[in-house]
C-alpha cells in the first residue's frame, strides 16, 4: 500500500477538523497509531507507516491542531484554542474511540513522544506498547536543561521570523533543516519536513513547545505499565542521548536504543534501521 493511495479522513474537534490517515490491518497485532513531533505532520512517517501496511497491519497517523493540514479555522480559533499536553491527549483519545481502536501500540517522535508518554500512563489499558524517539528528559532544577528551554524558546521564535524566507527559497528550507540532521536529507525529505514547519500555526508552534515543559516525568514515567522503548539518534542535537537516557531509569522494565549515524529525524534519515529496531522490539515484548 502506497502512502499517496490512503484517503485523508476528517475528524471534527474542538474547532479543527483533525485529517488522518488510517489503514484497516488483518488485526493480527495491536494496532499501530504514530504522534508526529513538534511543528511535524503525518507525513513524517510515511516510512514506517508503509512498511507496516504491506505486512497487515492496522495503522494510523494523523496530524495534530495547528500542525500540517489540521488548521484552526480562523485566526480567533486558534486564539482561543486549548494548546496544553492534556489537550492533545483528548484528541488522541477521541480519535481513536471514533475509529473504535481499543488497545493500540503507540509510537511518539520528539513532542509527540511526550504525548504518547502522558496518553500511556494516563490510560494504561488503552496502550499494549509505547516507543517514543527522541524524546527528551527536562528537569526545572536542572541548570543545564534550563539553557536548552531558552535556546529552545529562542529558536520558536526565530523560525516564526523567518517562515517567508523558507517559503520563498528552497536553499534556506535546506540550511534550516541541516542543523536536525547527521547528514543531508535528500531533498524531497528535506522539503517534506520544512513544508511541515511552514504549515504549522504560529501560536500553535509557541504555546504547544511551552507546554512541553510542563511535564513532571518523574510522576508520568513510573505510571508507565507497558512495554516501552526509548530511541536517540547519536548525534541529536535537539533530544541528545543524555536527555534520553534518564527515562530508561524512571520507566519500569523500559528499553533504549541508540542509533548510529542519525540525528533527530531517523524516520528520514535511517528509516530501514528504525524499522528493525521496532520490529525487532514488538516481536521480543508481544
Amino acid at each position: 500500500m502506497c502512502w499517496d493511495e490512503i484517503e485523508i479522513n476528517n475528524f471534527r474537534r474542538e474547532g479543527v477538523n483533525i485529517r488522518y490517515r488510517f489503514f484497516k490491518g488483518d488485526d493480527s497485532a495491536d494496532p499501530l497509531v504514530f504522534v508526529h513531533g513538534w511543528a511535524g505532520s503525518q507525513d513524517d512517517w510515511m516510512s514506517l507507516f508503509e512498511d507496516n501496511c504491506q505486512r497487515g497491519i492496522t495503522c494510523l497517523a494523523y496530524d495534530a491542531p495547528g500542525f500540517g493540514i489540521s488548521q484552526f479555522d480562523s485566526k480567533a480559533e486558534s486564539q482561543r484554542a486549548d494548546f496544553s499536553i492534556e489537550r492533545y491527549m483528548g484528541d488522541l483519545l477521541a480519535l481513536l474511540d471514533h475509529l473504535k481502536l481499543q488497545r493500540i501500540r503507540l509510537v511518539g517522535h520528539s513532542w509527540g513522544g511526550v504525548v504518547a508518554m502522558r496518553f500511556a500512563a494516563r490510560y494504561p489499558d488503552r496502550v499494549s506498547g509505547l516507543v517514543v524517539i527522541g524524546g527528551a528528559y527536562y528537569d526545572p532544577h536542572n541548570w543545564i536543561h534550563l539553557i536548552f528551554k531558552w535556546i529552545s524558546w529562542v529558536m520558536v521564535w526565530l523560525i516564526i521570523a523567518v517562515k517567508p524566507l523558507l517559503r520563498r527559497y528552497k536553499r534556506a528550507r535546506k540550511f534550516a533543516v541541516r542543523r536536525y540532521t547527521y547528514r543531508p536529507l535528500a531533498e524531497h525529505e528535506a522539503e517534506v519536513v520544512m513544508n511541515d514547519v511552514i504549515c504549522s500555526d504560529n501560536r500553535t508552534l509557541e504555546k504547544t513547545l511551552w507546554s512541553g515543559y510542563t511535564v513532571k516525568f518523574k510522576e508520568v514515567c513510573p505510571a508507565i505499565t507497558s512495554p516501552t522503548l526509548y530511541v536517540s539518534g547519536k548525534y541529536d542535537q535537539v533530544a541528545p542521548p543524555m536527555f534520553v537516557k534518564p527515562f530508561v531509569d524512571m520507566t519500569p522494565g523500559s528499553h533504549y536504543a541508540e542509533l548510529a549515524k542519525c540525528g533527530h529525524f531517523p524516520m528520514q534519515e535511517v528509516p530501514e534501521l528504525l524499522i528493525e529496531t521496532l520490529n525487532s522490539f514488538w516481536e521480543k515484548t508481544s
